[in-house]
């Protein structure tokens, strides 16, 4: 079973990282049960890079694609790395404005990082295979389930230096991804957006809690 495992791993290009190893990456390090393992393909150094993490809504609105994209490639033009958890929405318009322009991205996967989900991102995972990296700390071929995407969060959290989020309704994934941020003591940027959006709620709400604009 050994050898059949390294087999796949090696035809799918996956590597592995553990907790004691020394490419290890350094924020993982610093927060709470960090993963003792991680799966990952493409460039891990970017681990190790200046890195911001770009966070929100799957069903957004063209104001907040807009941001997503401005910031985005703000960020690339000055070499820092986003980082985002290749969901449909706000995650997938972070990592493909970071690669159009020629910038690095890591995508933090809540299943096997062999795993392809949500299937209408193939493209994207498979270019961010190839000039970023994608990541995660479940078993590889494990499908992504509800209660694994605060686990990931937490992950998208530490690899980052801060968390940046372009539009959040409330209740939802993002503000669980800002919780984190908050326990980690990273600092959270939001972007206001109109009064009268229910996409906007959870921004809008960030910023009157004191949270920087």
């Amino acid at each position: 079973k050994i050898n059949g495992l390294l087999d796949y791993l090696n035809k799918r290009n996956i590597k592995i990282s553990f907790y004691h190893w020394a490419d290890y990456p350094k924020r993982l390090k610093n927060i709470e049960f960090p993963p003792p393992i991680l799966y990952y393909i493409g460039d891990f150094s970017l681990t190790e890079s200046n890195s911001v993490a770009i966070i929100g809504s799957r069903k957004h609105s063209s104001y907040g694609k807009q941001c997503t994209e401005y910031f985005t490639k703000t960020f690339v033009q000055n070499d820092i790395c986003v980082i985002s958890g290749l969901a449909e929405g706000i995650d997938a318009c972070a990592h493909f404005t970071a690669l159009n322009n020629n910038g690095k991205t890591i995508a933090v996967l809540a299943g096997g990082v062999d795993y392809i989900y949500p299937t209408s991102n193939t493209q994207l995972y498979n270019e961010i295979c190839e000039q970023g990296l994608v990541v995660s700390e479940f078993p590889v071929s494990m499908r992504p389930q509800k209660p694994f995407f605060p686990y990931r969060n937490r992950i998208i959290v530490g690899l980052s230096d801060c968390l940046v989020v372009t539009e959040a309704g409330m209740p939802s994934g993002t503000m669980t991804t800002v919780d984190h941020a908050l326990e980690q003591n990273k600092n959270v940027y939001a972007v206001p957006g109109s009064i009268n959006s229910t996409l906007s709620e959870g921004t809008n709400f960030l910023i009157k809690s004191g949270c920087p604009c």
